[in-house]
């Protein structure tokens, strides 16, 4: 049987006690939401890795350089150029360009005129 008072706690939005609640949930780091990225890429769902990633790439932070050389890695898999153009001119490092350079040319994509074209 319930008391009157526990009736009227359960009709409210949060009718446990204070102690019991759980704190809301932190967003993701961006290196939480790359490695969410990359696990999408080896689950196969390349493009939905590569929007993600994008959210991180976008913002500028220090997570930017590596979310950018995913997205380019990732845009040469799937043939997109345009993004791997775009993922190319965002890196600083010519390392990483010549990395997304190998991978696209593996996968028929060329780098000329200062964009990536399909062989």
């Amino acid at each position: 049987m319930s008391s009157p008072a526990l009736s009227r706690a359960r009709k409210t939005r949060h009718w446990w006690p204070e102690a019991m609640r759980l704190p809301p949930a932190l967003p993701p780091t961006d290196s939480e939401v790359l490695d969410q990225a990359q696990d999408l890429y080896v689950a196969g769902e390349r493009q939905r890795a590569i929007d993600l990633a994008l959210k991180v790439a976008e913002k500028n932070v220090s997570t930017s350089e590596q979310a950018w050389r995913f997205i380019g890695l990732a845009a040469c898999s799937v043939r997109s150029h345009r993004m791997a153009t775009r993922a190319y001119q965002n890196l600083q490092s010519p390392k990483d360009q010549k990395s997304i350079t190998s991978a696209c040319k593996v996968n028929g994509i060329s780098y000329r005129d200062e964009q990536f074209v399909r062989d």
